[in-house]
Parts: structure tokens; sequence; C-alpha cells
């Protein structure tokens, strides 16, 4: 795509603006200028008892205090589309509800900024005991993590939008008319000290638990282990509008702009098996998984033309991993891996028009998937040391999200932007009126397996190394990412096949 196109295809809510849905094409003048600072501090300290005891541990104290700021400006014009006109500069600190990070005047093309503080503070107290039970043969483990972390957020968000003066759309000759009076200042987009002003800063606290037994015989051991896990909550800048159909009230921006803790809690037996005097290494695990409360990133134009993170599902992941080192010879090496993982959505905690079923697999979760890889090396007479390099992965067939958009209704505009609703449109070619369902490609897209190949060969000799690689021999292009939520597929390949030479030396 040439770089002079910018068009508005599958942004079903620039009705509002143009009246064609998925027509539009404009000037592409836009920029933006970010500036983010953050400054953390950082303490921990700990005491550890001799580790050569039959009762050792560990305990330690833990805390972190992260401040962000986020300063986004967005500059461009666009008078042809209807919003984003020449605009005089914003009064400075008299225009901001809130104590701003930079409270500068902004430059006149700048039609809407961000002006963001962040705070993250966490305190943990945390403690690990080991027990030999038998003494070299078999060990208890327990361990605990009390956490209290808590988050806030304030500022502004600011755009010439709010000040009025859109243009107008000639469903008749298809064109636009500027607004006869264009927008001169800014209007708040949200007072985020205004809509959290209940809800920031919050608090979340907790124990995590850790139990592990260990047996050992020869040089190898077998073990079970419990463990729990958790990320922190937080907040998001600007999930919808208030008022709007979505958010009529503040305490409804709260409810879909505050996500909480996801937490995990993991069931694993395993063991670690060196045979054949060495020469084989086994390495197996079977694992149960319990994830609740799963934190997500969306992109659901029934509700925000922005992507906020909210605690979508429950989710539960069955699986068995291994790996394998066979060294065959002195110079001819056997690896490989693999892992199975059966994961289920168990639970849907939101709007259900937006998510794939109960059941659905997790996303960029392939059930099945391995490598292997042989490597071959001597050293001849002379000291120079040949080697041949061969691997193979393979990747099974995964979808990318369980997100799915599928019901997404036209209001003639997003409605958490409050824009009444338009008269009927085309959607791609397909007049759509207030209230019609809007069915863009499922932002949940079945990605194909895919079998890669690489080679490389060379030799060494004191501190040189010389090599002739060739990655992806076959040129598979592989679906490394799949993305449809905007009504456009876009797909991430791996790289086409690559040949090359790599020559080094080591410096002393």
């Amino acid at each position: 795509m040439f770089p002079t196109i910018e068009c508005d295809r599958g942004v079903y809510y620039t009705a509002a603006y143009n009246g064609n849905i998925g027509n539009t094409c404009y000037t592409p003048n836009k920029s933006y200028r970010v500036v983010n600072k953050t400054k953390r501090w950082t303490q921990e300290a700990r005491i550890t008892t001799p580790a050569d005891k039959r009762i050792r541990g560990t305990l330690g104290v833990f805390f972190d205090d992260n401040k962000l700021t986020d300063n986004t400006d967005w500059s461009y014009l666009q008078p042809a589309a209807g919003f984003i006109y020449p605009r005089a500069a914003n009064l400075g600190p008299a225009a901001f509800p809130t104590d701003p990070n930079n409270p500068g005047v902004r430059p006149v093309k700048v039609g809407f900024f961000n002006d963001v503080k962040r705070r993250d503070k966490q305190f943990a107290v945390y403690g690990e005991a080991s027990f030999d039970i038998i003494e070299d043969k078999l060990t208890a483990t327990g361990g605990f993590r009390y956490y209290n972390e808590k988050a806030s957020i304030n500022g502004s968000s600011q755009t010439s939008f709010a000040t009025g003066g859109r243009g107008i759309y000639n469903p008749v000759t298809g064109t636009y008319s500027p607004a006869a009076i264009p927008p001169t200042t800014y209007g708040v987009s949200a007072n985020l000290n205004q809509l959290y002003a209940n809800a920031s800063p919050a608090t979340y606290d907790g124990v995590l638990w850790k139990a592990n037994l260990t047996y050992k015989f020869g040089n190898s051991l077998v073990y079970a282990t419990y463990s729990d896990g958790f990320r922190p909550g937080g907040f998001n800048r600007r999930p919808c509008r208030v008022p709007s159909a979505i958010c009529p009230t503040p305490a409804d921006f709260v409810r879909l702009g505050t996500y909480v803790p996801d937490k995990v809690a993991n069931y694993e037996i395993g063991g670690k098996f060196s045979l054949l005097d060495r020469k084989l290494q086994i390495n197996l695990a079977a694992y149960q998984i319990n994830w609740t409360d799963v934190q997500m990133t969306v992109f659901d134009q029934n509700i925000s033309n922005q992507t906020f993170t909210t605690n979508l599902i429950d989710a539960k992941i069955k699986g068995v991993e291994g790996d394998m080192t066979l060294r065959a010879s002195p110079g001819l090496t056997f690896n490989g891996a693999f892992s199975y993982n059966d994961t289920a959505v168990k639970n849907l905690l939101r709007n259900t028009q937006v998510l794939r079923p109960v059941g659905s697999p997790l996303a960029l979760s392939p059930k099945f998937q391995f490598n292997i890889r042989m490597n071959y090396q001597w050293e001849m007479a002379s000291g120079l040391r040949p080697f041949v390099n061969l691997s193979m992965r393979y990747v099974g067939k995964r979808w990318s999200d369980v997100i799915d958009n599928v019901d997404i209704r036209y209001q003639g505009s997003n409605p958490t932007l409050g824009y009444a609703a338009a008269t009927p449109v085309l959607y791609n070619g397909v007049l759509v009126r207030p209230g019609d369902v809007i069915a863009p490609l499922p932002v949940a897209q079945e990605m194909a397996p895919y079998t890669t190949f690489n080679m490389a060969l060379g030799a060494s000799k004191d501190d040189w190394r010389i090599e002739l690689f060739a990655d992806n021999l076959t040129d598979k292009r592989a679906e490394l990412y799949t993305s449809a939520n905007d009504g456009e597929r876009r797909v991430t390949v791996n790289r086409p096949r690559t040949i090359g030479l790599r020559i080094s030396y080591k410096m002393q």
C-alpha cells in the first residue's frame, strides 16, 4: 500500500462524519508526539539461612513505587472529513480541569491530547522454607507471598471534537461542507479525576501460596508442585463516554474502566531423568492451570473506539510438555521438545455477544507443537572443527482471539461518542440503518498449522567461526498472527527463506 492513501474502511462510526462507511480516503497528514516519563523506586531486603542445613529458608520484603506520566499530542487537520480544523492555541494551565503534567500551550494543529498520570505501588512480604525429610532424597518446600497493591490514575483528555462545529454531509451529492463555525478551543473529553473520584486509588491484596515435594534417586528426580500467581489490576484511560448509551452514569464508566487482578492456581507433577550414563536427559511435566478473571484487551466498537482492558473470562489449561537431549556420540547430539495443551474458556464474565462460546480454546494456543534438532561436529587433525546443524519446528492450528465482535449494531456512530443516530448509510456497499447488525470479519481467525526447516553448516578454529545458514528452507509463509478486529483481515507471517553467511571472531 502506498503511503499516500489513508482510509476509514472497517471503522463504522465514521458514518457520523461522512455518511458512507468504509469508502472515504483522506490526505495522510497526521502525526503525533509522545512524551512518556517513568520514575521508579524499588527496595528489597531478605534474610537467607545457610543452604547446606537440613532446614533452610528465606524471608524478605519488597516495595515498588512506579510513576508514569503520559503526554501524547495528535496533530492533524481534516476539514474535508468534517473535523479537526485549524484551531487557536489552548489557554495553557487555565484550560486543564486537573493538575497537568505539561501545562504548556499546544500547537494549533493538535486536535486531541492526553495528559495522564498513573501510579502503582506494591508492597510484599514473602518467605520460603525447605526441609529434608530424608537427607539427599526427599525434600518438602513451602512458601507464601503477601501482596498489597495500590493503583491510581488521574489527569484528562482534551479535544476539539468536543467544542462543536462539525462539518455537514450531503447524502444526495455525497460531498462535505465544512462547519460554518469551526471549533477554536479544546473541550474536556475525559476528566479522570472526576470520573474515578470514588475508585482511584484502588487497593488489591491477598496471599499467594506454594508447596513442593521432591524425591531424588540417582541422577534423577520426580516432583509435585502447587503454586499461585497473579497480575496487578488497574485502570483504563477511557473505555466509554459519559453520558452515553453504554455508560449513562459515572458508575458505568468505573465498571468498564477498572480491572481487577487475574490469578492462576497451578498443579504440576514431573520428573527430570538422567539415563544411559547421562547420555540421555529427559524432562517431563504434566499440569493443570485454573485461570480466573482473565485480563484481556478488547476492541469492541459497540462500546468504544479505543482498546481497553477488562476481566472477560475464566479459563482452564491442561497440558503435558517435555524435552530430550541425546548425546549419541562425542560429536552427535539430538535435541527435541514438545507440548500438548488442552485450553478452554470455562466462564464468560462479560457480554457474550462479543465472545466465543464456553469450551473454545484460548488465543494463540496450539494443541500440539514440537521441534527437533540435530548437531554433528567433529575435529580434524589440523584443529579445524566442521559442523552441520539441521532443525525442524511444527506448530499446530490455533485461534487468534476469543473475541468475535459478530454483533456490532450500527447507531450512526460509536455510541460512546454521544452523537445522534444518522440516516441509513452504506457499509462497504451494503445499506444499513440505525439498529441494524453489522457483521464484519470475526476477530477470532483460525490459523493453519505450519512446519519450518532450518540448516547451517560451517567450521570453527581457535577464535574464528564461519557459518553458512539457510532459515525457512521451504519458504513457508506461516501465519504467526491474524487480526480482523476493524473489518480488515491482516496477517503477520514469518520471514521468507533467508540464506546468509556469518563470520565471527572471539576477542580474548
